[in-house]
């Protein structure tokens, strides 16, 4: 092989160079973007699919009754909330969806109540705030701290519009996606149904209708200055709390069963379809986190507000009873305020509960199940998408927040009752240095040095 000799100074030709192996971290985000947009499209293709049976599309006749899916479970609480002011929509049945207009009658009927509720509530608390406003006279912290802060409470009422109506559209949007990733999933692995969260729904609904009014009469029997013309201000502020903590957990087991049954189907799934099955399970379970991500998104300022409310209760509540037991006051009062106690703990810790449930049903259980598929399956294809499976739940970290300001955990409950404590035990210093107190207050400074020498 003959080579041709280059003239003196010139340099040999450059070889062409390999193009650069995209990095990692340039390639992924690629990679992500391709299967949500996967994801949105067959979304979007599931969209006129009211129901789906083995995964085949089926138009549901006229007349006939389809099998029940979780919008069909729900159904009661979203009865509920419309019932206590919460949700203002029109719900159908038959076609199984939500609507919210704000130039409709439901609408119109709600804003009507809402002011009346409004009403009473102004007028419930210039009573309570009456005798503490009154001058000349003298209250024991452990008297003004319930006043003010059952006026502080009460005036949720106000905030309603801006914290639920202004996110109707979202809660609509909520529904519809959740009805569209379960006809995804339905396509992929088959019907799909949750049993018991029928019952529990109606239970959730009749306990939230039935536990304001005997928690009503109870505070009517022990509390003096309770009226009867403040009962709808009253019991529409606990069926509130009550509503509204019971839809949230039900939603959120709701999703974190759904995506543990979705979980536990994926074996039988990679067994049928081989690694395009991990691979369609990895689109339900990006749906599902897209599904975890608009529930904070919806309910994010119903939950803030919640959240506050019950923080306002748990506060002053525990002040109230602290102060009581030193200074041996013991009556009737205690059971109501014992009863109150119990309430507001049972409520704070469903919300932080149940948005621990639904992030460990979509992360944890999915993690796991991939876990145990890379122990009993070796070949390099389903190697490859048990990987990717696991990259995609590593780097998307979905988790419930409130209004993408902080995260809702189990963790969450040692923050919140600390941060509780420690009000308690401000106010508790500020109660003790006030009542052992001596100094008079209508004299000079200079009188008080001269009777000290």
């Amino acid at each position: 092989m003959s080579t041709r000799a280059l003239p003196r100074g010139a340099l040999p030709p450059r070889r062409p160079q390999p193009a650069p192996t995209p990095s990692w971290t340039a390639i992924k985000p690629d990679k992500n973007a391709v299967l949500l947009r996967n994801v949105q499209r067959q979304l979007a293709a599931t969209e006129g699919w009211p129901l789906l049976q083995g995964g085949v599309p089926l138009p549901v006749p006229r007349g006939a009754s389809a099998a029940p899916t979780l919008f069909d479970d729900l159904l009661p609480l979203l009865w509920t909330l419309r019932f206590v002011l919460i949700l203002p929509v029109t719900v159908s049945r038959d076609t199984r969806t939500v609507r919210f207009r704000w130039l409709s009658w439901t609408t119109l009927v709600t804003a009507v109540l809402w002011m009346l509720t409004s009403a009473i509530t102004c007028a419930v608390v210039r009573v309570r705030l009456a005798p503490v406003l009154s001058t000349g006279k003298h209250f024991h912290v452990w008297d003004v701290v319930p006043q003010y802060s059952t006026a502080i409470g009460m005036s949720y009422i106000f905030f309603l519009p801006v914290a639920c109506w202004a996110t109707a559209d979202r809660c609509v949007a909520l529904v519809e996606l959740w009805l569209r990733v379960e006809a995804l999933a339905t396509a992929v692995t088959g019907p799909l149904q949750l049993p018991g969260l029928r019952t529990r729904a109606r239970v959730y609904s009749f306990g939230s209708l039935v536990l304001p009014v005997l928690m009503q009469s109870l505070a009517m029997f022990v509390l003096p200055h309770e009226r009867l013309w403040m009962l709808p201000a009253m019991l529409h502020s606990i069926a509130f709390l009550m509503v509204g903590t019971s839809f949230w957990l039900c939603c959120c087991i709701a999703l974190g069963a759904f995506g543990s049954l979705i979980a536990a189907r994926m074996p039988a799934d990679l067994q049928r379809m081989g690694p395009q099955g991990l691979r369609a399970h990895r689109q339900i379970w990006l749906a599902l986190a897209q599904l975890l991500n608009q529930l904070g998104v919806a309910w994010g300022r119903l939950q803030t507000l919640l959240l506050a409310i019950l923080f306002l209760a748990i506060t002053s509540i525990s002040f109230v009873i602290t102060a009581y037991v030193l200074h041996g006051i013991w009556d009737k009062r205690l059971v109501w305020l014992g009863t109150a106690v119990f309430f507001v703990v049972i409520s704070i810790f469903n919300i932080c509960n149940g948005a621990q449930i639904a992030t460990d049903g979509v992360r944890l259980a999915a993690i796991r199940q991939l876990l145990a598929l890379s122990v009993t399956h070796k070949d390099e294809p389903t190697c490859h998408e048990i990987i990717c499976f696991l990259d995609d739940i590593r780097l998307e970290r979905h988790h419930l927040t409130v209004c993408k300001l902080g995260g809702l955990s189990r963790a969450s409950l040692l923050s919140f009752f600390s941060l509780a404590c420690t009000y308690v035990v401000v106010l508790s210093q500020f109660t003790l240095s006030s009542e052992t107190s001596r100094t008079k207050f209508d004299k000079l400074p200079a009188d008080l040095v001269i009777e000290n020498t």
